[in-house]
């Protein structure tokens, strides 16, 4: 089954969990297996800002650890983001990224979106990173116009069940309504990510269920 299928994105900004407590991953599982661990349990993964475009070996490892309905997430942050924003030629990246294929599910941009991108990345959501991103756990008030939402959720800690629970109530009507939806943690420190996201995706199948 592919997991993308639902519409509905849940992971975490990263697959490394710096002093993690959460028991997410077994105590002798090597590093270098983690994020195919991670794929297993989340298809959706926010791939952390990089300072500079990524290299092949990094584009590589990303598409040969990852399963085949992973989802992932890309932000195109620093100076060399805002250049291809404000109209570098996309060409060498999109070259670069290609083979991930279908699993760049979004690009993530400093600012408008270029109106080429489209041509390069048609199969990819592309967002202002400026203007589109939320923040808060709640939904707010009525119901988006049709498209995707994208929640980028850091908070101070961990958030409380009942947040959690309306946003899965939220996410599982806009899926059945057929609209995208990406939600990421981003407190990796202790696990916290792992804990919301985990509590996140239970509480959406046991939604999906009803």
């Amino acid at each position: 089954m592919d997991r993308r299928e639902s519409g509905i994105h849940i992971g975490t900004r990263g697959w490394v969990l710096p002093e993690d407590a959460s028991g997410f991953y077994p105590e002798d599982l090597p590093e270098d297996w983690m994020l195919e661990y991670y794929t297993t349990q989340f298809h959706a993964l926010e791939i952390p800002p990089l300072a500079e475009p990524p290299d092949a070996e990094t584009v590589a490892f990303w598409d040969e650890e990852t399963l085949e309905d992973a989802t992932l997430s890309l932000s195109l942050t620093g100076e060399w983001g805002r250049r291809l924003a404000a109209g570098r030629d996309p060409a060498p990246l999109a070259r670069l990224l290609e083979p991930l294929g279908d699993k760049l599910a979004v690009l993530v941009w400093p600012q408008k979106p270029p109106t080429r991108a489209a041509a390069f990345w048609p199969r990819t959501l592309h967002l202002d990173g400026t203007a589109e991103i939320l923040t808060e756990a709640r939904p707010g008030p009525g119901e988006r116009a049709p498209g995707a939402v994208y929640y980028r959720l850091g908070g101070p800690g961990r958030y409380s069940p009942e947040s959690l629970d309306r946003l899965a109530e939220y996410l599982v009507r806009r899926g059945r309504a057929g609209r995208a939806n990406f939600v990421f943690f981003t407190a990796v420190q202790g696990g916290n990510a792992i804990l919301d996201a985990m509590h996140l995706q239970e509480a959406v199948e046991a939604r999906s269920r009803e």
